[in-house]
């Protein structure tokens, strides 16, 4: 969850909320850190997101959280994860 921190006309930027769970968060992260070095799609959907313009930083937070959606939908549906597919 990015947040905003502003204060009447003053920004001083977004930076990642500390709300939740912070042991899912910092297994989330090191879950992205290791895909983003990986050929598999989770590696290709960062590099992707880099080569449209989005800082590191902020690519490694999008993929972190497409891994939490595709371990709660393992978890959800019961079924083991299928790298094969053809989701969005």
């Amino acid at each position: 969850d990015v947040r905003m921190r502003q204060s009447g006309k003053h920004e001083a930027g977004r930076h990642l909320s500390k709300v939740g769970h912070a042991s899912l968060r910092k297994a989330a992260y090191q879950a992205a850190l290791g895909a983003i070095r990986s050929k598999s799609r989770l590696g290709e959907y960062y590099r992707g997101l880099r080569l449209r313009g989005k800082p590191g930083k902020v690519a490694l937070c999008a993929l972190a959280r497409k891994i939490l959606r595709i371990a709660f939908a393992v978890v959800k549906q019961g079924k083991p994860f299928d790298p094969a597919y053809p989701g969005p």
